[in-house]
């Protein structure tokens, strides 16, 4: 059991339930409620940093990972005749076989978004933005079949599908970075840059 309450042993230990496959949220909870109330929960930063360094130390597959999520992006990003930006923890590094792929358009029609992942042959269903700000108008979600081939599946036999979500914002927060950082020692630039287009993307791709 937990019993240590500073800030890095909390990230850690959040960290651990994520890579097992807990949500973020999922994983405060339950470290919240192995350690009570303590004023040094750690933020969304060190988490971040604390899960990325974890994965790169004790998940021997991860860059692996990895680079089959940003393919998988890539093939998405391609097929939807719409400019995306890939996001989240396939970008950051962060990512494992539980996460979701996450994209971003920006523009003032969101309803031409819609129309690209349609003329694509995408199953979509509209889900609720994230209450962050800067806020997306409108986010559409999907599911995808995990190849039988996938390192997903060396994993996780169990895991049948992965989950697509793509937010669209106005096209004035298009300048408004919401995650771009300062690399950390498992970063490169792109990588902390918090979005990428689809020529950055094929870069990043390269670069591993």
């Amino acid at each position: 059991m937990l019993t240590q309450k500073n800030s890095q042993s909390l990230a850690m230990a959040i960290a651990h339930e994520i890579m097992q496959g807990a949500s973020w949220q999922e994983a405060r909870e339950i470290v919240a409620d192995y350690v009570g109330s303590t004023s040094d929960w750690p933020n969304a930063d060190l988490i971040e940093t604390t899960l990325r360094r974890e994965l790169y130390l004790l998940e021997p597959d991860h860059a692996d990972i990895l680079k089959n999520w940003r393919q998988l992006a890539l093939y998405i990003m391609q097929r939807i005749d719409f400019p995306l930006y890939l996001t989240g923890s396939v970008l950051n590094g962060c990512a494992t076989v539980y996460s979701n792929l996450r994209l971003a358009a920006f523009t003032d029609d969101a309803k031409s978004v819609e129309i690209a992942l349609m003329q694509a042959g995408i199953d979509f269903e509209v889900i609720d933005p994230e209450p962050a700000k800067p806020q997306a108008e409108i986010a559409y979600g999907w599911l995808i079949d995990v190849p039988r081939d996938s390192l997903f599946l060396k994993k996780d036999k169990h895991l049948r599908r992965v989950g697509i979500r793509l937010e669209v914002f106005r096209a004035k927060d298009q300048y408004v970075h919401r995650y771009k950082k300062a690399p950390d020692e498992h970063q490169n630039a792109l990588e902390s840059a918090g979005r990428i287009d689809l020529s950055e993307l094929t870069t990043l791709i390269n670069t591993y």
